[in-house]
């Protein structure tokens, strides 16, 4: 790319995730580019600024200098900007009160009203992108531009209330299922901290309201997060049938994924099946048989959580220490990819070298592989114990295929 090419004209050029993709070449400006991949849209205004939309309209990230801005799912807003600190680049999260969101929610819709406008003056010229892809037609372009014009005050809180009675409060996500499209199997019990497995129709009902709640963004998602932390803590038959009303409510794709994503049909889905967590609830362990069961019908990554230090917090999914090793290695077995989520908490100096040996002989004693991931999570991003247990493990990259990497919870906005 020459120094002069601004992101918006290297995309309509080169942007391979984008099959589908036009120029639009105000009369005295920059180049704006358009894009349509598997399941979103996306603006470029020469280098910045820049937006990403479902299928819906619905942004769901932005870049406006000098912040990104993450859309969740329960309709609130984070801005995100990244200090260096200490030579490393961290992630600075706060959420945006009700009227700076409604404000950017408002500029975003007047961004597509404007773009309409200059379409139908004729103050934009479409410029069509080199083959293979496939320009964006006129009529096409006008409809996605009405989409994102569409979401008002009123329709962002019509999700909202939609939201509200589709979820309960969230667990806390695992990190590779942070992407996912979350069904919630479990929900907070009205006892207190514990949680509760809902029924077969009231789960069935939820997987209808996260539909009817999403509509085409559903089709971004590749894969389904079955939440709670003791999904997989019942008898192999209740797991098996959450596993297939998921399945039921949203079928997984019949073969793998093409190589290139931009292969992918941009208004269908393709989905690559089921994340699960297995935590330190009471009930029964997943046997071998049992993984092997749950594998046949769509689940393709667990992950487990291991202490390091004196994690007290209930929430945290810790699985069974002397258990893991035949967990993983049954999950492995099985055909199943697995992510272990280390979790911090206060050690006394004095006991730290002697817990990391001991979580380290651990964690080389399990039968992980290439496609297994390893997060180390703590709430100081830049040092502390987990930041030394993440070097004293990165001899298994090379030496298994596994990734170590670090995890922060402020990526869940915790």
């Amino acid at each position: 790319m020459s120094q002069a090419e601004t992101e918006a004209q290297a995309l309509l050029r080169s942007g391979a995730l984008y099959p589908e993709r036009v120029g639009l070449q105000p009369i005295d400006g920059l180049l704006i580019f358009f894009g349509v991949k598997h399941g979103a849209l996306s603006l470029y205004f020469g280098n910045d600024p820049s937006y990403h939309f479902d299928l819906e309209g619905r942004w769901h990230r932005c870049y406006v200098h000098p912040s990104h801005h993450l859309r969740r799912l329960d309709g609130s807003t984070q801005a995100i900007d990244r200090p260096r600190v200490n030579q490393q680049m961290l992630l600075d999260r706060r959420t945006l009160d009700d009227a700076e969101a409604a404000a950017l929610d408002e500029s975003i819709r007047q961004m597509a009203l404007n773009l309409m406008s200059r379409l139908d003056s004729g103050a934009l010229t479409l410029i069509p992108p080199p083959a293979p892809a496939r320009p964006v037609e006129p009529d096409q372009l006008r409809a996605f531009l009405s989409r994102i014009a569409s979401w008002d005050t009123d329709r962002w809180a019509e999700h909202r209330r939609l939201y509200a009675s589709t979820y309960g409060p969230l667990p806390i996500l695992p990190p590779d299922s942070q992407d996912a499209l979350v069904l919630q199997a479990t929900v907070p019990s009205v006892l207190g901290n514990a949680v509760e497995l809902q029924s077969p129709e009231a789960f069935t009902a939820h997987c209808r309201n996260v539909a009817e709640l999403l509509g085409q963004g559903l089709l971004a998602y590749r894969n389904l997060f079955l939440a709670g932390p003791d999904v997989l803590n019942h008898p192999p038959e209740v797991v098996e049938s959450y596993l297939r009303i998921v399945t039921n409510a949203f079928p997984l794709a019949e073969s793998p994924a093409p190589p290139r994503r931009s292969d992918l049909p941009v208004d269908r889905p393709h989905r690559d099946g089921i994340h699960a967590t297995l935590g330190r609830c009471a009930g029964p362990l997943p046997d071998a048989s049992a993984w092997t069961r749950y594998q046949t019908l769509g689940l393709r990554r667990v992950t487990f959580g291991l202490a390091f230090g004196a994690v007290s917090d209930p929430s945290l999914p810790v699985s069974p220490r002397d258990e893991l090793g035949r967990l993983v290695g049954d999950a492995r077995a099985a055909g199943l990819a697995v992510s272990l989520v280390i979790w911090s908490g206060p050690l006394p100096p004095s006991a730290e070298a002697e817990e990391r040996d001991r979580t380290v002989a651990l964690i080389e004693s399990l039968p992980l592989g290439k496609g297994d991931h390893l997060y180390t999570v703590e709430e100081d991003e830049t040092a502390g114990p987990a930041t030394a247990l993440r070097t004293a493990l990165g001899p298994l990259r090379k030496s298994l295929g596994v990734k170590v990497l670090p995890y922060s919870l402020r990526k869940q906005g915790l």
